[in-house]
């Protein structure tokens, strides 16, 4: 019988130098051989840490494989067992495939939340190439408040890392999501504590299941089919609840981590107005919309609001707001198109309890960018620039298209500081009258919030329309989700297109519906589906419709298309750095959208030093076809490779044949000799030529 598992270590060799660090982002962690803890055996590795020497980007801490950890059959799934201080950091396990890609996958949802020993494992994808090898393990802190604070420290410990074959051994308990109440804090004497709880491999045992409050272990209801746990509160005086609620699976797995929750009840009357934030667009801030979306969210914990008491009045009309009561998010736009030059709106909204905000009274600077185009037109594209000296580059070289819009894929800036938005900013004048639209990306909301790209770039959702094209900004700048980052916006994007009659459709969103890399740069599975659902039912309805959707954030030139014909496009990389190889289509560039009454195409345009053209037969037979290479050299800033072009059908390759008598050369660079002689055959690459003499015997 074939073995279920893969051992890969489990530290009882006692040799740390199998190990190495990375300090490149945090220094002050370290590695060791512990015996303090050890889910087998007596050793395990142990990383502590301290956040006082983090020094950029997001906090993480490598563990580094020195030894070539490899399978040569293929696995379902990684594993190991952590034990948990109950606040360090997500954990990320980076593999390299026989392709030599690197494939990144998650273990944890989010930070570690438990305190003992719990196993984690995350599927293997079955494309990846044989063999595949353990390369890093790494804890990644995002919460940035906690850069350079040497008093939050912690440590983790790993045993038992493998690889699974057959993964049928249940070894982890079930787990608890959707508690509510959610918050800290209920402003109600009588309410419904619930959750769900699942155990995917042997299920949850209901006897186990266990509800205690403040110590006393209280009569639940479960309901099997469902999974929810519920218990009843009625006229509780204002106190502290503590809520612990553990289950285990029919496999004796413990849940981890249990709900351990503290209520304080609330019934003090409600004298706060709700609170508005994150409101847009915003007053400094060119819009280029005639129809441009107020966005805002409400909060009021005590007593809530009711969708009626949201007002929105623009130049004093009073607008249908879209609200979610569950995030608080809000949406509204006007159905005429406004007029050039300011407008005013005012945000009115009012609790349950009877208290009234204060009139928040904003104006808007209206720039239709209707007005700056005809029918035919073009967009250049930038994608992920990072940094300062990229997005110069970038921006110096697409001022030379003849595009009156220019838009930027999110990822302009690398830590969201202050100085890096203020030179972007100043930067626009580089495009001289180019109108540029921005896409907010993670690295926007790397400080955990979108404040100053609100400031200084304005609305991360938006829509516009012109002539017959519609573009729409969708926000996912959060968790790498469009939900998460605005909770509204699919409602939003169901709403506009509801509305359109335009034949050309642009959607814009900084994350990719898909990986196909493993590397982690996708939306979460339910928004991916959500997405391409909604696209999807749109053009099965409106077949004479052409929709591209744009992503960034993977780093990538790569097309497909789904089975409603739909084009989806991860636009390339504008940046030094990549995460995949650039045989893969990491490559510098920027693209162009051609945009007629008559549909789109999207032509991507290295950045090059210059081509040649490889593997070229310098003698061919007649009546033969042979398939000539060409190849991209990029030597710019820190960037310096070469990558094959040949394949990369989204790049435009120009050849032409000195002698079409003699050799013909199609689109894709396959010649075919037709009578004897020689010709000169070039390849012309976004301004970047080479060619070579082929003769026909």
């Amino acid at each position: 019988m074939s073995r279920k598992v893969l051992l890969l270590d489990d530290f009882e060799h006692d040799n740390i130098t199998k190990y190495e660090t990375n300090h490149s982002f945090v220094t002050s962690y370290h590695l060791s051989i512990s015996k303090n803890f050890a889910k087998t055996g007596k050793n395990s590795l142990k990383i502590s840490y301290h956040f006082g020497e983090w020094l950029k980007g997001n906090g993480a801490m490598y563990v580094l494989f020195k030894e070539n950890i490899a399978s040569s059959r293929r696995p379902v799934k990684f594993g190991l067992w952590v034990y948990g201080d109950g606040k360090s950091p997500w954990l990320r396990a980076v593999f390299m495939d026989g392709n030599g890609e690197r494939k990144t996958v998650n273990l944890t949802k989010a930070n570690i939340d438990w305190v003992g020993w719990r196993y984690v494992d995350a599927a293997i994808d079955q494309s990846w190439e044989l063999p595949i090898k353990l390369e890093q393990i790494y804890a990644v802190e995002t919460d940035k408040k906690l850069q350079g604070d040497a008093s939050y420290s912690g440590e983790i410990y790993f045993d038992q890392l493998r690889f699974v074959y057959i993964d049928d051994e249940d070894l982890i308990g079930p787990i608890f999501t959707e508690v509510f109440p959610k918050e800290e804090r209920v402003y109600q004497q009588t309410f419904t504590f619930s959750t769900k709880v699942v155990d995917d491999m042997s299920g949850v045992d209901p006897e186990s299941i266990f509800v205690k409050v403040n110590g006393q272990r209280v009569p639940h209801h479960y309901c099997h089919k469902t999974g929810l746990i519920s218990y009843p509160f009625k006229q509780v005086d204002e106190r502290v609840l503590h809520l612990v609620v553990t289950a285990r699976d029919y496999a004796g797995n413990l849940s981890l981590p249990p709900i351990d929750k503290k209520l304080k009840v609330d019934v003090s009357p409600d004298i706060e107005p709700p609170k508005v934030t994150n409101i847009t667009p915003t007053e400094n801030v060119i819009t280029y919309s005639n129809k441009p979306r107020i966005t805002f969210n409400v909060i009021d914990e005590k007593s809530g609001v009711d969708k009626k008491d949201i007002i929105v009045r623009l130049d004093g009309e009073k607008l249908e707001v879209k609200y979610d009561k569950r995030s608080g998010w809000c949406y509204t736009f006007p159905t005429k198109k406004l007029l050039d030059g300011e407008h005013v709106f005012t945000i009115t909204v009012k609790d349950r309890a009877g208290n009234r905000l204060d009139p928040i009274k904003r104006k808007i600077n209206v720039q239709d960018i209707a007005n700056e185009v005809e029918d035919t037109f073009s967009i250049c594209v930038i994608p992920d620039t990072h940094c300062a000296q990229y997005a110069e580059l970038l921006l110096k070289t697409v001022v030379r298209e003849s595009a009156p819009i220019v838009i930027h894929m999110g990822d302009m800036v690398e830590e969201a500081k202050e100085e890096e938005f203020q030179r972007m900013k100043k930067n626009i004048h580089l495009l001289d009258d180019k109108k540029l639209l921005t896409v907010a990306g993670n690295h926007e909301a790397f400080q955990g919030n979108l404040d100053l790209y609100q400031h200084y770039f304005g609305s991360p959702t938006f829509h516009m329309e012109m002539n017959n094209t519609l573009i729409v900004v969708l926000n996912s700048a959060f968790e790498q989700s469009i939900s998460q980052s605005d909770s509204t916006q699919f409602h939003y994007l169901n709403d506009v297109l509801a509305q359109t009659t335009a034949k050309n459709i642009v959607i814009a969103t900084h994350v990719p519906t898909k990986d196909h890399y493993g590397t982690a740069h996708s939306l979460v599975d339910e928004d991916a589906k959500k997405l391409e659902q909604i696209v999807r039912d749109f053009k099965y309805q409106n077949q004479h419709v052409q929709i591209m959707v744009l992503f960034g954030h993977l780093h990538v030139l790569q097309t497909w298309k789904d089975e409603a014909q739909t084009h989806y496009i991860i636009t390339g990389n504008g940046a030094k750095k990549g995460y995949v190889s650039h045989q893969n289509g990491n490559l510098l560039g920027y693209g162009v959208l051609s945009v007629t009454p008559n549909g789109m195409n999207y032509q991507f345009k290295p950045l090059l030093a210059s081509v040649d053209i490889k593997v070229a037969p310098l003698k061919v037979n007649k009546r033969t076809r042979h398939l000539l290479q060409v190849y991209g050299y990029v030597n710019v800033l820190q960037s310096n490779y070469s990558v094959d072009l040949t394949n990369l059908d989204s790049i435009y390759k120009k050849w032409t044949s000195s002698d079409p008598n003699v050799i013909t050369i199609n689109d894709q660079g396959v010649i075919f000799g037709k009578e004897r002689g020689t010709a000169r055959i070039q390849v012309e690459v976004n301004g970047k030529k080479a060619d070579v003499m082929i003769e026909v015997e």
